[in-house]
Formats: structure tokens, C-alpha cells, sequence
């Protein structure tokens, strides 16, 4: 009798820390949702140009293209002209963009680009002293 008291009672301690521990997990995962969204990240990728939305006249800030990541693409959202300037000549070229991730639900997630971070320079070709 006894041991069939302290069966149930384990069984109730092990469910009960379970369904404490997948709470948590939920909440975590809300949580850590919610941080990343609002932080500033770098994408780098293949930035690629909406043509059509840099000559329609609206004032900025507006999605002027995307950058493809691992094959999911992110919105680009510029808020300044001189940003703006630089993305056009770098159409389907890799480029790297800070700037703070926005989550937009069904529409995808968007950068809201705040710069863009040079490519550092190539580094120097060495030859043979006595040629090649």
C-alpha cells in the first residue's frame, strides 16, 4: 500500500515538472522571439533591387529590394537617401547591411537598414622571388 502511494506520488512530481518545464521552454522561446526582434543584426548576402520601387516618387522609408540569406530572403527597408544611392549600384551583388530585424508575419520578416559595412580589402598577392 504504502509503495503504491509513493508510485503516485513520483508519477504526480514527474508530470508536474514536465509541464513546469515545457512552460518554460514556451516562455523562453517567446522571450528570446521578442529580444531578437528589436536587436541590430548584419545580414550578408545577395542584395537584389525592386526597380520599380526606387522610381515610383514615395518618400522614404520604403522596401527598395531584398537580401537572400541561406535562401530566405529579408525586405529591405532604407530610411536615407544616401543608403539608398549606394544599394542601387550594388544590385545583385553580395553586400553586408546592418540594421534592426522586423518580423512583418505573413509579408516576411524585413531589415531596416541603418548602413551598409565595407568588404574588407582582398589580401595581397604574393609571388616566388625568383618568379613563377
Amino acid at each position: 500500500m504504502l509503495r503504491l502511494a509513493v508510485g503516485c506520488l513520483a508519477v504526480a512530481v514527474l508530470a508536474w515538472g514536465s509541464a513546469a518545464r515545457a512552460a518554460e521552454k514556451e516562455k523562453t522561446d517567446a522571450q528570446k522571439a521578442t529580444e531578437a526582434e528589436g536587436k541590430k543584426s548584419t545580414i550578408m548576402g545577395v542584395f537584389t533591387l525592386l526597380r520599380e520601387s526606387v522610381g515610383d516618387g514615395k518618400p522614404l522609408p520604403k522596401v527598395i529590394g531584398f537580401v537572400t540569406q541561406q535562401n530566405f530572403p529579408y525586405q529591405v527597408v532604407v530610411t536615407e537617401q544616401a543608403l539608398l544611392d549606394q544599394l542601387v549600384a550594388l544590385d545583385k551583388k553580395p553586400v553586408r547591411l546592418s540594421g534592426t530585424l522586423v518580423d512583418g508575419g505573413e509579408k516576411g520578416k524585413f531589415l531596416i537598414a541603418e548602413g551598409m559595412i565595407d568588404a574588407d580589402a582582398p589580401p595581397p598577392t604574393r609571388r616566388k622571388r625568383g618568379g613563377l
